[in-house]
């Protein structure tokens, strides 16, 4: 009898889904400290308090079935002004033009009220995609040294300029890099007029 192929994977087999969710998570992991880094040093905004708060945050496999939904930290702070208490998402984009986001995700950050955390490679010559190999290690390097010669920012949005945002952006499609799953595409110049506060990471 043939099993059903876990929808999670998209077009991955098992082995290379469990390596790409640990790579992803150590990534993940590795943007979120370079945030407290710059909520230390800059006057925009900073932090309370903070801490882990999706499942599987250590980059282990979940079985079939368990619930992945969350962001994956939650945070309590000020951004100018303003002053927030809820989770967020951490997305690395590691090509310019765009953010891509899976409908499912959208539809569980719009319920539980979370903001995203997005980081972006904003220079076309910079290849930063993920490599076959899954090393990390010389992973992590190569975009510490793009950080550092300015090719990548960071923008933190907050839960009710989120919600804005996918009310202004609901053309909803199958997108073929992720498995034909639903999601919508939003071009860099759209997005970036929700961020509540962006820069680039202290050298």
């Amino acid at each position: 009898m043939q099993t059903r192929k876990d929808k999670r994977f998209d077009n991955r087999s098992k082995e290379t889904f469990k390596k790409d969710i640990h790579f992803g998570t150590a990534v993940e992991s590795h943007w979120w400290a370079k945030l407290l880094v710059e909520a230390e040093r800059c006057n925009g905004f900073g932090f309370n308090n903070h801490f882990s708060n999706g499942c599987g945050n250590d980059g282990r496999y979940l079985k079939t079935g368990t619930n992945t939904g969350g962001a994956d930290y939650w945070a309590e702070g000020w951004v100018f002004d303003q002053s927030f208490a809820h989770g967020i998402e951490v997305k690395w984009v590691s090509s310019p033009g765009r953010i891509t986001l899976k409908k499912a995700d959208v539809e569980c950050y719009l319920k539980e009220g979370s903001g995203l955390f997005i980081i972006q490679n904003i220079s076309s010559d910079a290849n930063l995609r993920k490599p076959k190999d899954h090393d990390i290690k010389k992973y992590l390097s190569r975009l510490d040294k793009a950080c550092a010669d300015g090719k990548i920012i960071w923008s933190l949005m907050l839960a009710n300029n989120f919600a804005c945002m996918m009310d202004e952006f609901t053309d909803y499609r199958p997108i073929k890099y992720m498995g034909n799953k639903q999601g919508v595409v939003i071009q860099d110049d759209d997005w970036i007029r929700y961020a509540s506060v962006s820069g680039v990471f202290f050298k």
